[in-house]
């Protein structure tokens, strides 16, 4: 399974910042999208939405989050919409989604990577907190000079280089996991991102 949620797009063109607003629909609402998926199960790979003014094929940067915000993150996940009620997407009212979520399973070995928000501080596992978490854990993705007309990659092997996938390197987005400060780095939470790229001019 992979799967990650991207919110807070912003798209420059000219050097001024656009409007734009994702497309409601199964995968994403007005404010979050859905990616990806699990074998065997519906997959998505495509981020829709429209733009209040016409955007040329190039354009100078596209700015994204992996992370759902704050505002909505602590929800019920049985009461809000789709795609933020996924409940394997999810951990507790307290900590909120998964952001980026990777599992990894072989005949031999289990392996998983789920990124989301630490250090949430609210009376029990069951209840929202008011504040923001110590660790909000959001990937932010900057990518210039991008060809809407093409893809964006998600490179898994940048992502997984020089870990070896085992029972002690699984993430759980925990900062006593030595692995997580490798990933969550590489997946851009407090740095640049060398997971996402764009095709460039």
């Amino acid at each position: 399974q992979l799967q990650f949620y991207v919110s807070e797009l912003s798209i420059y063109q000219n050097g001024e910042r656009q409007v734009v607003s994702l497309t409601p629909n199964h995968w994403q609402n007005d404010g979050v999208t859905l990616i990806g998926g699990a074998c065997g199960g519906d997959v998505n790979w495509q981020l829709l939405f429209e733009s209040s003014m016409p955007l040329s094929q190039q354009v100078d940067k596209i700015e994204f989050t992996i992370g759902v915000p704050f505002e909505v993150n602590h929800l019920n996940p049985l009461t809000q919409s789709s795609p933020l009620n996924q409940s394997d997407m999810f951990w507790t009212w307290q900590l909120g989604h998964k952001f980026f979520r990777l599992d990894i399973k072989s005949e031999e070995m289990g392996w998983a990577f789920h990124s989301g928000s630490m250090g949430c501080e609210s009376p029990s596992p069951m209840r929202t907190p008011k504040e923001a978490c110590k660790l909000p854990n959001r990937a932010k993705v900057v990518l210039s000079d991008v060809d809407l007309n093409e893809s964006i990659s998600v490179d898994l092997t940048k992502l997984l280089s020089g870990i070896d996938l085992n029972e002690s390197t699984r993430c759980m987005s925990s900062p006593d996991t030595p692995s997580c400060e490798i990933l969550l780095r590489r997946l851009g939470v407090n740095n640049d991102s060398i997971v996402f790229s764009g095709v460039h001019r």
